[in-house]
């Protein structure tokens, strides 16, 4: 995934110090989990009722500060990594050639200088988010796994299933947010067109509709491209859920016949299926947002590229060629320029 790279070659955070805090968020965020399921329990409530809630305060003023320091950090992070990105790119313009400028066209340099950038530094904090519900996922299938070993083989094979599915179906919206993009760089070229053209276009009424009509034919096939990819993903996260659905079905009527599982530990897997079924839909949520962030990374990439650039750009400051005090002469002897296929 690009944006995955862009973060991680331009990123100079302690990964690892990053990783331990997550695991730390998304464990105390399972163990509200365990604790809420304990103190279901009658026994529990007789033996231990004090002591399940000073951990249940433990546990969830744990993954406050956590999660906190995560979204802080991220977004400080990000910030930092889209001013590299924006002085690299900036830089390389204006080192470029004319010729290199033109034929990369003005409205993408724009749009991956500024629009792109932007919707990066908006989409981490959902990243950090999707993240920690991965793992409250994998956490709360492993409790999954120490109340059933029937319950849990039949959640992993659910899941499974239904996220190979589901990332197959992701298909059709990549090509749709491909064909959005395309469409809005059109739009936004014609945009661009009238108003560097306007005397021009003032001047030429015909000419001028002619413009209208494709503005408004871009328009309408960027709304078209991206509200196919928006019904899509509404089907899938109304696929995942009915899975869950069945899910819980299936251990509410099924599990207690093959196995010998007493009352309240089906309650407890409910408990937790529902738990898994939150942080999922959460994550299928989310897909938009990363789908988005993914099309801002490449079209970043792709400007990097179309530059020269490095995949990962420094953030020193280039100096200026400086120019001498004064001269009294320029001499230039057979030189020779070569435009569109064309010696001059």
């Amino acid at each position: 995934m690009e944006f995955l790279g862009l973060l991680w070659r331009e990123s100079d955070l302690n990964l690892r110090q990053m990783v331990g805090i997550a695991l730390i968020a998304g464990l105390s965020n399972a163990m509200v989990l365990v604790v809420i399921s304990a103190a279901a329990d009658p026994h529990a409530r007789v033996n231990g009722t004090k002591l399940l809630a000073v951990t249940f305060c433990v546990v969830l003023l744990a993954y406050s500060l956590s999660q906190r320091y995560l979204m802080s950090t991220a977004s400080k992070e990000i910030e930092r990594i889209i001013h590299r990105v924006r002085h690299g790119l900036i830089a390389a313009v204006r080192d470029s050639a004319l010729p290199d400028i033109e034929r990369i066209g003005q409205s993408r340099i724009y749009n991956a200088i500024g629009r792109e950038t932007q919707s990066l530094a908006q989409n981490t904090n959902t990243l950090v988010a999707v993240s920690q519900m991965s793992l409250l996922v994998i956490f709360a299938t492993l409790y999954l796994l120490i109340l059933s070993p029937t319950a849990f083989a039949i959640a992993v094979i659910f899941m499974g299933l239904a996220i190979t599915i589901y990332l197959s179906r992701l298909k059709v919206v990549n090509s749709a947010m491909k064909n959005a993009t395309g469409a809005e760089l059109t739009l936004h070229e014609l945009l661009m067109g009238i108003i560097d053209g306007f005397k021009e276009t003032r001047l030429n009424a015909l000419r001028a509709a002619q413009i209208s009509n494709d503005i408004l034919a871009a328009s309408l096939e960027a709304g078209d491209a991206r509200m196919t990819a928006q019904s899509e993903l509404t089907r899938n996260y109304i696929f995942m859920q009915n899975v869950f659905f069945l899910l819980i079905a299936t251990v509410i009527f099924i599990v207690p016949d093959v196995t010998d599982i007493e009352l309240q530990a089906i309650a407890k897997m409910t408990t937790a299926i529902l738990f898994v079924a939150s942080a999922i839909a959460g994550v299928v949520s989310s897909v938009q947002t990363i789908v988005n962030a993914n099309t801002s990374a490449k079209t970043i990439l792709h400007l990097r590229r179309c530059l020269g650039l490095p995949r990962r750009i420094s953030c020193q400051n280039s100096a200026p060629t400086l120019l001498p005090a004064s001269f009294k002469r320029i001499d230039a002897h057979g030189l020779t320029f070569r435009y569109g296929g064309e010696a001059s």
